[in-house]
């Protein structure tokens, strides 16, 4: 295994992060991530407010801006607390987020990161509703890493609700341990959010119990290929969304360990000719569908990706079933994520015979249980050499552009408040979203 895969693994970002690299150095960067991925309505309001942002100077011997933004938040959450209204507490963290929107410099990621945080956690559980927020949020507060991680991974237009009662399980019965595997809970909770169901052909599978995935992880973390406390969650996902149960698991990684060719799995299982041919029941569904199962007795292409994606979960490589129709027939084939010399990537050749070259693989999202085609799923392994306090700075860089682009629309100006005391390294005038500049 490659020396730097635990150590060189940070926080997560949005996928966005990855057509990038080593993204947010500065704010034209996380611009140009968001006008690929909203379009090109918020590209010269993005750019007007980038152009004003560099005429920011120091205005006097005030509070840096990010000391201010810090205690504002710290009133915020403390607030939050007292009177248990996250309604309250997430409008407050949202004009917060505008007045930095309007004041801050571009080249201010800090305080950009800052407020993006609080306003996504605050949203999180407002919208989450479940009996006890007030505890989850002294929870999390004790417990940054975890915050961090579900904040900026839990996408805007996702609805928390149940991946939040599913944390505060887990908080309720492995509390310690959470914080330590920040990456792996949010990849859990994200995933697992709702029954995990697939059908492979004729056979259906159910996931095993998300408390039980958690368990089996940690135990085993270290004989995972890949690790799991620093990967991030864009690829951990494509890890726990395994379908299996944990005694199969368990198979899997005692035959499996240490051999992260995922490839030579899908042909390790013969293929049954009797049922392509003449329709005849396939022995594995006699049998028992599972994985030891698919190994000895066989199947179609079908169970030969299902079972080279399922061992490559098990023993922590992140693998996707993928499928794809050429001509009249479907077929059938495996995606596995490969690292090498601190670069990352996903092959998708392997099973993908060549009349499947040209053709678009699809996969599923595990978090959203969407199809996604394999070239975007590709992009995720572009992650590996982002640093954290970049990715961080993307995703709120982007939350930033996603807000400029509703207020350019609803024709509306940023604050003209500043923040009503001496603060320093603001910009000499508010940050606007007036037409005419566009």
């Amino acid at each position: 295994m490659p020396w730097w895969i635990e150590s060189a693994w940070g926080h997560p970002p949005p996928l966005l992060v990855a057509m990038m690299g080593r993204l947010c150095q500065s704010y034209v960067s996380a611009v140009a991530l968001a006008v690929i991925v909203l379009g090109p309505s918020i590209v010269s309001a993005a750019l007007s407010s980038d152009r004003k942002a560099s005429q920011a100077k120091d205005m006097g011997e005030g509070r840096p801006i990010h000391a201010v933004i810090d205690e504002r938040i710290k009133v915020i959450l403390d607030q939050a607390e007292s009177d248990n209204d996250y309604t309250k507490a997430s409008h407050a963290a949202s004009v917060l987020f505008d007045k930095v929107l309007a004041w801050a410099p571009a080249k201010d990621t800090r305080s950009f990161v800052k407020v993006a945080y609080a306003r996504r956690l605050l949203r999180q559980l407002r919208l989450a509703r479940f009996s006890d927020t007030t505890a989850m949020l002294r929870y999390l507060r004790r417990n940054q890493k975890l915050a961090r991680t579900l904040a900026f991974f839990v996408h805007p237009f996702e609805s928390p609700a149940e991946i939040y009662r599913l944390v505060d399980r887990l908080r309720i019965e492995r509390g310690d341990k959470l914080d330590q595997y920040a990456n792996l809970v949010t990849a859990i909770c994200c995933v697992h959010d709702q029954s995990l169901v697939r059908r492979v052909n004729e056979n259906q599978v159910l996931a095993a119990d998300p408390v039980e995935l958690f368990d089996y992880f940690v135990r085993y973390r270290k004989k995972m290929y890949y690790g799991v406390v620093n990967m991030p969650p864009e690829l951990l996902v494509f890890v726990v969304d395994s379908t299996a149960t944990i005694g199969q698991m368990q198979w899997a990684l005692q035959r499996y360990e240490g051999d992260g060719n995922i490839g030579d799995r899908f042909f390790e299982i013969k293929y049954d000719r009797n049922h392509f041919r003449y329709g005849s029941a396939k022995r594995v569904t006699i049998e028992g569908f599972n994985l030891s199962n698919i190994l000895k007795y066989g199947g179609v292409c079908a169970d030969q990706a299902y079972f080279a994606a399922s061992v490559g979960k098990a023993i922590g490589v992140p693998a996707a079933y993928t499928y794809g129709r050429s001509g009249q027939l479907s077929h059938a084939w495996v995606g596995f994520f490969v690292a090498r010399n601190k670069q990352g990537f996903w092959n998708f050749d392997v099973g993908r015979y060549n009349a499947y070259r040209g053709v678009q693989g699809i996969t599923e999202n595990p978090q959203t249980r969407q199809p996604i085609d394999d070239s975007t799923v590709a992009l995720r392994a572009e992650l590996v050499p982002s640093s954290v306090s970049d990715r961080h700075a993307a995703v709120a860089m982007t939350d930033a552009a996603r807000r400029l682009a509703v207020l350019l629309q609803d024709d509306r100006l940023l604050s003209s408040d500043p923040f009503g005391q001496d603060v320093s390294r603001i910009m000499d005038q508010s940050r606007t979203v007036d037409s005419d500049q566009c």
